[in-house]
């Protein structure tokens, strides 16, 4: 990938994995470890984006890696702090006037995580900066 890129004059300034492996990063411990690794080696200037309080940020900070907290405006959170899952009701929100509220809240309040409260603006002195990620791939929203 890096050499695509380089070839394209262009570069590679963040990982973030996708799918499956994202959300089972986000909860194990070892895979979390295993790609911060695996990053690092191959470029350590590179960031690391994952899931707001998840084992891969935690992963990235401990390999000394730069993190991008992500946080879902479209998606709906379950008390612990994971997405609802896709299939059910309610997991993917249609109405933009609830994602810009929620995007908001995100941002200006902190994001509930089952770490606590963790703040999301930049001038939170929190040691990594917050992604903010909008699915519209449904197809719904307008």
């Amino acid at each position: 990938m890096l050499g695509v890129a380089r070839s394209q004059n262009t570069e590679v300034t963040h990982v973030k994995v996708h799918g499956a492996l994202y959300n089972a990063a986000a909860v194990d411990e070892r895979l979390a470890t295993a790609i911060a690794r695996a990053v690092r080696d191959v470029d350590s200037a590179l960031w690391l984006v994952g899931m707001c309080g998840s084992e891969i940020i935690e992963a990235g900070l401990t390999a000394g890696l730069r993190v991008a907290r992500e946080v879902f405006a479209d998606r709906a959170y379950q008390a612990d702090g994971k997405l609802v899952p896709r299939h059910l009701p309610g997991a993917v929100h249609m109405e933009v006037s609830l994602v810009v509220r929620q995007a908001l809240d995100m941002v200006t309040q902190g994001f509930g995580s089952p770490k606590g409260l963790l703040p999301l603006s930049a001038a939170s002195g929190y040691p990594c900066p917050p992604t903010l990620y909008v699915f519209t791939g449904t197809g719904r929203m307008p």
